[in-house]
């Protein structure tokens, strides 16, 4: 069995409508001011961004609170090997970003 993560709930934004219409550009990541200026952000290594980023992409407009990334997924996604996505999912939970949802057998 795998280790799923989820994202905390956080607000997204709008999504992605100019004049009540929807972008031709697709879905975005906010990024907020006071998110990347906190001292727990600018500590997080490359892989731990990198996860969280991947993290976002899965946020649909419905799914706030459980948008879903194994580890395996992680690694086949961003070419980053096992222990460096496990590192990875445990510095964004330490530091409060993901909650360990269903934990896995490694």
């Amino acid at each position: 069995m795998p280790i799923i993560f989820v994202m905390r709930p956080l607000y997204m934004g709008s999504r992605g409508q100019i004049g009540g219409k929807r972008s031709s550009e697709g879905q975005y990541v906010p990024l907020h001011y006071a998110q990347l200026k906190s001292s727990a952000w600018r500590s997080l290594n490359g892989a731990a961004v990198k996860v969280w980023l991947e993290l976002h992409t899965r946020f649909n407009g419905g799914n706030n609170g459980n948008v879903r990334l194994s580890m395996n997924e992680a690694v086949a996604a961003l070419g980053i090997s096992k222990g460096t996505a496990q590192r990875a999912f445990r510095e964004l939970q330490d530091k409060g970003f993901i909650v360990l949802d269903t934990p896995g057998n490694w």
